[in-house]
């Protein structure tokens, strides 16, 4: 017999009709064949699945069977709604919001495993109806049920995600991740925890494409260890947005002394220190040697024991941009070339911008509780016989004994700074024998602004508070002192008012070819004064026809000289001025082998 188009079609409706109106727990496909009268649910859950029933909404008024223990809802108000979570049956109330009571007085919670969401709290997410309770009950069950494991050590396995929270179980040789040869394209979204040992540890042969992301990253000894022990040539890896902590180590260690690592981008994280140590010379925040394409940026070092920031050795192509170090017992950011001759190629120098470094000698855990031995930028020379040149741009050094620790060298390699700032040093800059600096340095509440040794050249140094010392030199007093090519500073001139008075400015310098401007900006006494002069040991002259002055209110006659070994300025007033801040600056050649006090 033939059936019609139509009526084919009307009867599959039908059938479907009388599909939708039954119980959902109560009709699904069988694999296989069974008695039609045997009970649905007893039947799933005995083949280890769960029934399956509509919505949250109206469990209440359902009556499970006693032999189920877990069962699905499809939604939490209506069928696909989002609201869908499995369920399993507990003896007590729950204490968060993630329940239904059953007929019988039954406890059913939603079960661990899954991703807690809002829509299975009765979230409507339509943007209009107020979801604020069932969004901050799905957060605090997530917080509740989320689990944590005790692992020995866990391998990393190619095209993988880690998004687990682990601890290990203390052993101090292993650490809690492994990452292992010939990996590729594993990634860390959870947490790793070590109680005694290292959070992560790399030296695997050919690792690649390692992505520390979102991740919280906790080490007894280092967070993060890549080195070559075993020769690694660990490339391509991206740390970001993460927290890196190491107790006793470093938080970050990229010592790759054979120079077959590369390319290294650890950016938007905090990283810090514990205070206590079992590995002396440890506790930097970052640690870099042998690495080649490296990249620091966008970061905070909350705390360090040593070094925040610690280069050396072969490393090649580094830049650090947009980092605060926060609190340091140690130095700064420490540059050095120290173990060549142990076969390692010389270090390049690095890129620098937007770095803030604070030293905190009041801290409980610091060494010596002075500021003497700590620098802010270490840039040091070694047995290569120069420091690795360097490019400093917008730098901050604070609380250090030297702000700026430049390194010389017979093989003179020049430092570039570019916006320097040294806060509340004893020093703002030292400079090594041969040491050269290009740029500007800025002082504040620094007593001395430069210790020399030998041959050393710096382009400018500018200071908005006086000094007591413009230039410690500790070098040979003879044809080897140091070069200034800008040197500005304030003093505060006290005036009687009753004709002509001599002011020491600073000791006269041993060489002296320059342009020097002298202003004082009162609202009621002001002048201003421009002339070249020279000194060349024994002479002083101004040099004729360069002499620009101007003066407002009862200043005049304004002249420099050399008053017994003592650059000094004349001035003459007929009304008494009180501590008036006057504006020094010199421009030209500023040479000494001699200290240079200011007066």
């Amino acid at each position: 017999m033939r059936t019609s188009r139509r009526l084919f079609i009307s009867g599959i409706s039908a059938l479907a009709a009388a599909i939708v109106t039954l119980p959902l727990y109560s009709w699904r496909k069988r694999e296989s064949g069974s008695c039609l009268g045997e009970s649905p649910a007893t039947d799933i859950n005995a083949r280890g699945d769960v029934p399956i029933y509509a919505t949250v909404t109206g469990m209440s008024t359902l009556s499970i069977p006693a032999n189920i223990n877990a069962l699905r809802v499809t939604g939490y108000s209506a069928v696909g709604d989002g609201g869908g979570a499995l369920y399993k049956k507990v003896g007590s109330e729950p204490s968060h919001a993630g329940k239904f009571q059953t007929e019988g007085g039954f406890w059913w919670e939603i079960a661990e495993g899954q991703d807690s969401t809002a829509d299975m709290l009765g979230a409507a997410g339509d943007e209009i109806t107020d979801d604020s309770a069932a969004v901050k009950s799905a957060i605090a069950l997530r917080s509740a049920t989320s689990r944590r494991y005790l692992v020995a050590s866990v391998n990393t396995f190619c095209n993988a995600e880690m998004f687990e929270r682990v601890i290990d179980s203390g052993a101090t040789s292993n650490p809690v991740v492994n990452i292992v040869n010939d990996t590729e394209f594993w990634k860390l979204t959870g947490r790793v925890e070590s109680v005694d040992g290292i959070g992560i540890r790399d030296n695997s042969n050919g690792a690649s494409k390692i992505i520390i992301s979102g991740a919280d990253v906790i080490g007894s000894s280092y967070g993060l260890l890549s080195d070559d022990a075993q020769s690694t040539d660990l490339r391509d890896v991206i740390i970001s947005t993460s927290f890196m902590y190491s107790d006793r180590a470093d938080v970050i260690a990229l010592n790759h002394f054979d120079g077959n690592a590369q390319n290294f981008i650890v950016t938007g994280n905090i990283l810090g220190t514990g205070v206590g140590s079992t590995f002396p010379g440890s506790g930097f925040g970052l640690s870099v040697a042998g690495t080649k394409g490296w990249l620091l940026g966008d970061s905070i070092i909350k705390f360090s024991r040593s070094e925040a920031i610690h280069i050396e050795d072969e490393q090649r192509e580094g830049q650090i941009s947009n980092v605060t170090v926060r609190e340091t017992i140690d130095h700064g950011l420490y540059i050095s070339r120290s173990a060549e001759s142990g076969g390692q190629g010389p270090s390049d120098g690095i890129n620098v911008s937007n770095l803030i470094v604070k030293h905190n000698k009041d801290h409980p855990n610091h060494s010596t509780g002075s500021k003497v031995g700590f620098y802010g930028i270490y840039i040091l020379a070694t047995e290569h016989g120069s420091a690795p040149a360097c490019n400093f741009s917008n730098v901050r050094a604070h609380g250090f004994e030297y702000g700026f620790n430049i390194g010389g060298g017979s093989a003179v390699e020049v430092c570039n700074i570019q916006n320097g700032y040294a806060k509340d040093c004893d020093c703002a800059v030292n400079l090594a024998f041969g040491a050269t600096v290009r740029g500007e340095i800025l002082a504040t509440d620094c007593p001395t602004l430069i210790r020399s040794g030998n041959n050393s050249e710096i382009e400018s140094v500018v200071t908005n508070t006086v000094p007591n010392a413009i230039l410690n030199y500790v070098g040979t007093a003879t044809n080897n002192g140091v070069l200034i090519r800008h040197l500005q500073f304030p003093k505060l001139l006290t005036h009687r008012g009753d004709g002509a008075e001599i002011f020491d400015l600073m000791d006269m310098p041993t060489r002296l070819m320059a342009r020097i401007s002298i202003r004082l900006n009162n609202r009621n006494h002001s002048f201003y004064m421009c002339l070249d002069a020279r000194f060349n040991g024994m002479d002083f002259d101004i040099t004729t026809g360069t002499d620009i002055s101007s003066h407002i209110g009862n200043f005049s006659g304004a002249t420099l000289m050399n008053n017994s070994g003592k650059l000094a300025l004349r001035v003459t007033s007929t009304t008494a001025v009180s501590a008036k801040r006057l504006i020094v600056d010199i421009r030209g050649d500023i040479y000494s082998s001699k200290d240079l006090l200011a007066y």
